[in-house]
């Protein structure tokens, strides 16, 4: 039987183009630990899939445990530009909200 990330890597590779699929499966990398690894899929999520708003959130939570507050800001005033765009008010209020606590 498959493991979580075995089962979505096989997804994947049916359907690559899905963002939820590697949302989940750096989800998992998280859930393991390896925030290396989660960090690049979140990356190569942003750069594939710009309006997947969930995306934001997740990498701003992995700068800031990495003390890359700089990069955790940036991240998240991006993620509330795509919030904007797309109507997303909860998730924008979730970013906004994490965005004032880590800079004050």
């Amino acid at each position: 039987m498959l493991n979580r990330k075995d089962q979505l890597n096989l997804w994947i590779k049916e359907k690559p183009q899905d963002p939820f699929l590697w949302y989940a499966l750096a989800t998992e990398y998280i859930s393991e630990g390896n925030d290396t690894e989660a960090e690049q899929i979140f990356s190569k999520l942003i750069k594939d899939h710009p309006n997947y708003h969930p995306t934001y959130y997740h990498l701003g939570q992995l700068y800031e445990r990495a003390d890359k507050d700089d990069a955790a800001i940036s991240t998240y005033k991006k993620g509330m530009e795509v919030c904007q765009q797309l109507g997303e008010q909860h998730a924008y209020n979730e970013l906004r909200s994490v965005l004032e606590e880590l800079e004050f």
